[in-house]
């Protein structure tokens, strides 16, 4: 269901927020009224994902769904309280959000050669990879005469098995990552979770495709910290019981890291940042030490 929730703050005279410290794009936030807080720390989702609103207090940990917080706000049951949001129910059935532009339904990737280049072999080699375990497990090819693309790793993004986008790597710092054109994709690339397709329970959250490669399945990427709407609700939709969010320990990753917990731990039940300490990115661990530490990750 979606209810006007700033109809029924309004009407019982809450407080409320809906841009500012605390706050999150989507979500108005209110004082806790589980906790001390003296500022607007409980967030609830405006938009539901999966028919619920949930909230969630960055203070205490304290979340769970609407009802709940409006039978906690009533002082009276969960029945009473689901009488109450019926009538802020907008007598409108919701539906989860797509791709806003979906221009194509069958995505070409660009010029390529799937026997690996030299430099490409060497640079994956350098990074700590087997390159051939790559190309099988992610279907990576090489770009060697596009000239857009030239000499990049070109690697492909698929969304319940089917090609929706793709993102190229170079092997330099200069020209990292180009990714496929919006209005060319199936799907734009902020819109797309890198690996999602081998979650289940669990998800260990990254920045980028070779963090993914150092950890394996399990492990999903959002194309950097800025993560995007779409991606919490593609999230969402997977049910994930437990997500650990291991950005670089850099601090404004880290900052966009526990945002990010915030944001999905109002439909997510279990959610931990975790930080490196000894490299600079997950991509940079060596291979032994990346399956011992997704082995723990793993764990529930």
């Amino acid at each position: 269901m979606n209810y006007d929730i700033i109809s029924y703050l309004e009407d019982r005279d809450i407080e409320y927020w809906t841009d500012g410290n605390n706050v999150t794009e989507g979500w108005v936030n209110i004082q806790c009224v589980y906790c001390d807080d003296d500022s607007n720390h409980l967030g609830i989702n405006l938009s539901p994902y999966n028919d619920t609103h949930f909230f969630h207090c960055w203070k205490c940990g304290e979340r769970g769904n609407i009802t709940r917080l409006v039978s906690t706000i009533e002082h009276c049951s969960f029945i009473k309280a689901k009488s109450i949001l019926e009538q802020y129910n907008t007598n409108t059935e919701y539906k989860k959000e797509k791709p806003t532009k979906v221009l194509k339904t069958l995505l070409e990737l660009p010029h390529h050669t799937t026997a690996i280049p030299p430099e490409h072999e060497k640079y994956l080699i350098g990074r700590g990879f087997n390159p051939q375990e790559l190309i099988e497990k992610y279907g990576l090819v090489f770009s060697t005469y596009a000239e857009k693309y030239r000499f990049k790793i070109i690697i492909p993004i698929y969304m319940n098995k089917q090609l929706v986008c793709f993102n190229t790597r170079g092997l330099n710092n200069k020209d990292r990552y180009e990714a496929c054109p919006n209005e060319e994709a199936v799907i734009p690339i902020k819109q797309t979770i890198y690996n999602i397709d081998t979650v289940k329970d669990i998800a260990v959250i990254v920045e980028g495709p070779t963090d993914v490669w150092k950890l394996g399945d399990g492990a999903i990427a959002t194309w950097g910290t800025a993560y995007a709407r779409e991606q919490i609700l593609l999230l969402a939709k997977k049910k994930i019981k437990l997500a650990r969010v291991l950005f670089d320990p850099e601090s404004n990753a880290q900052k966009q890291a526990n945002r990010l917990a915030q944001e999905i731990g109002g439909f997510i039940p279990t959610v931990k940042v975790h930080e490196l300490t000894n490299y600079e990115d997950p991509g940079k661990i060596p291979q032994d030490e990346a399956k011992q530490l997704m082995n723990i990750l793993m764990k529930g």
